[in-house]
């Protein structure tokens, strides 16, 4: 029988054994889980016909025995009626509650992922900054040391142009 099953295995859940429960209790559980599985059945089915239940000026037309000329006729009176009580109906509606809560959500979860991926951009050019900055201190250290040595060899190069300078030149002579 499933609902023993149902009843054991919730039994279960709350530490009990149904086996070493006596027969009255264990009828009384039978009992007591078909009330609570036609509850579920009758919310179920109460759910399902809220969802679905929408109307229109069809299907109040239909309802009432008139055509939907008639909805139509005298200034639309009839159909803006029936259109602003579904309005009103929509608007009190735990499921458009939901269902505007869901949108919410749905936007708040796409911002947070731009949000999340914006912040993972700008951790990257933070790194790629510091790569950058560590890169740039090299060359300018680079730089300093060719500056130096550069100097060095000017300084090097006047010397020997002073030096060059003051030895008389000799006219070459060509061996024979």
């Amino acid at each position: 029988m499933e609902n023993i099953e149902i009843i054991k295995a919730k039994l279960n859940e709350l530490g009990e054994d149904y086996d070493s429960l006596k027969p009255f209790m264990q009828k009384w559980l039978l009992k007591v889980e078909e009330a609570i599985q036609q509850q579920e059945l009758q919310q179920k089915e109460a759910l399902e016909k809220l969802k679905t239940a929408d109307y229109s000026v069809k299907t109040i037309a239909e309802s009432v025995g008139a055509s939907r000329t008639t909805m139509y006729n005298h200034q639309q009176l009839l159909k803006r009626y029936i259109e602003h009580s579904y309005q009103a109906s929509v608007s009190s509606s735990p499921f458009s509650a939901i269902s505007k809560l869901q949108e919410d959500k749905s936007l708040l979860q796409e911002q947070l992922s731009k949000m999340i991926e914006r912040d993972v951009d700008v951790e990257l050019l933070k790194m790629e900054n510091v790569s950058l900055v560590n890169t740039l201190e090299g060359k300018n250290a680079e730089i300093k040391r060719l500056e130096a040595r550069v100097s060095e060899l000017s300084e090097e190069n006047h010397r020997l142009k002073a030096s060059n300078t003051a030895i008389p030149n000799k006219p070459f002579m060509k061996k024979s």
